[in-house]
């Protein structure tokens, strides 16, 4: 089908156009969700633009923030196009959003993306491409964000990180003219309060409704961003609050030194004038960033160093992976995926369902994900059919199914939620060492629960 992506993520709707790639609205046809998918633009494919497009996907895959959006998989088509899904939001850009609100409205929103910028500011990390388009408003639906006490209901997400860096590796000019820092445009060492005046240059746009700097042409605009004053707000518009007005102005001086050091400050600043209290959410403890992956090292090096044996021999291994829930097990496969998949390698998870042998779901998944590759005996077959095979028949049509598949690319299989009792575990493991993973490209990873 035209439409599909990757034989599993189906076209909805077209979205916009990233920094690095275009964006669609896909369902995922596995997991019966909707996603968003980021795909590499075509004329963008080069060995240049496909490392900023993993660095892109590793960046926000570190995430772990309610402000932030969240990426899921990193993937490649037959016809090596590159994608990553992240989650769907569905709701306007700030600016569109704040047309004809209130103050305490701005206000609450402010709060919430000084939070995510004091987020990944704290992590070394600078977005360098803040604009209204890359900062969505949706409602606040489900009840893992009904404990952050929103006072309008309303939750931030700030998305496009594909100009995103750290500040050691900031060397180029980008982003979008209109919100660009001084600094940045010469050419300067830049840090987090670049971000902090792009955040500026958007908040007068908010309760202004116009752009501080505007000219005919590109290079008028950056001239604008060194040399021009911009106008306050207060004299554009007079009902804004002359404490607001006096913030978003401090945010626009053109030396950094001159304006607040953090978006912490920011937080502080507002809720100094504002009528209440807003809600605060910039400590460490509360939103982990997992690039600090940390008592795990070891067990990633392992299986790091079995992913590079992999694609140097061509045989597989079996890893057990056993634990009490909690231990980290879950987190540290997650590391794994993701380096697998930034490693070109096709990444298959799969998880125990109450109602099934977890044997008879990974043959459902490989019958309707690789069906060009397999024999028409198993292609044929229903997923009614598959859940009533004999044991001894379904090992042999995931052996063949993965030799068939293995032949044409290195695969990694996440086996999720085992358990010791069930014997039928170990016969399928000896089965497929014996005749199958022993001599193909295959790393299946299998994770035991003990109690």
């Amino acid at each position: 089908m035209r439409n599909l992506i990757d034989n599993r993520y189906r076209i909805i709707d077209y979205l916009g156009n990233g920094s690095t790639g275009i964006v669609y609205r896909v369902e995922d046809i596995k997991n019966h969700i909707e996603l968003a998918l980021k795909l590499l633009s075509s004329e963008k494919i080069d060995k240049e633009a496909l490392k900023f497009f993993q660095s892109e996907f590793y960046t926000m895959s570190q995430f772990q923030h309610p402000n932030l959006i969240q990426v899921h998989n990193f993937g490649f088509t037959p016809e090596e196009k590159y994608y990553f899904t992240m989650e769907l939001i569905l709701g306007e850009n700030i600016f569109t959003a704040t047309h004809k609100t209130n103050f305490s409205f701005i206000y609450s929103l402010t709060i919430q993306i000084c939070n995510a910028l004091e987020y990944i500011h704290l992590h070394h990390i600078i977005h360098r491409d803040l604009k209204p388009n890359n900062i969505l408003i949706t409602s606040i639906e489900n009840e893992s964000n009904k404990d952050l006490n929103l006072t309008h209901n309303k939750l931030v997400k700030l998305v496009d990180f594909g100009l995103a860096s750290g500040i050691s590796e900031i060397k180029t000019l980008s982003g979008t003219p209109y919100y660009i820092a001084p600094e940045v445009i010469k050419g300067k060492h830049i840090d987090q309060r670049a971000d902090l005046y792009s955040l500026g240059i958007i908040l007068y746009q908010l309760v202004t409704r116009q752009l501080p700097y505007e000219g005919d042409d590109v290079s008028s605009i950056l001239k604008k961003h060194i040399e021009e004053k911009p106008i306050p707000p207060i004299k554009i518009n007079i009902d804004i609050p002359q404490s607001f007005s006096s913030l978003i102005m401090k945010l626009l001086e053109k030396e950094p030194t001159n304006r607040y050091s953090s978006a912490a400050e920011i937080t502080q600043a507002l809720n100094n004038f504002a009528a209440s209290t807003l809600p605060i959410e910039i400590s460490e403890k509360n939103y982990l960033f997992n690039g600090k992956f940390i008592g795990r090292e070891k067990e990633f090096n392992i299986l790091k160093n079995y992913l590079s044996d992999l694609k140097k021999s061509n045989k597989g291994k079996i890893i057990i992976l056993e634990g009490e829930i909690g231990i980290g097990k879950t987190r540290l496969l997650r590391e794994f995926k993701i380096h697998t998949q930034l490693e070109h390698i096709q990444y298959i998870e799969i998880k125990n369902k109450i109602d099934n042998n977890i044997w008879y779901v990974l043959l459902e998944y490989l019958k309707n994900h690789y069906q060009s590759l397999l024999d028409e005996e198993i292609t044929s077959l229903t997923d009614e059919q598959i859940n009533t095979l004999p044991l001894e028949q379904l090992k042999i049509f995931i052996g063949d199914s993965l030799s068939k598949i293995s032949e044409q690319m290195p695969l990694v299989i996440n086996i999720c939620d085992l358990y010791n009792d069930d014997k039928f575990n170990f016969v399928m493991f000896e089965y497929l060492i014996k005749h199958t993973i022993s001599k193909r490209p295959i790393l299946l990873c299998a994770c035991f629960n003990t109690e």
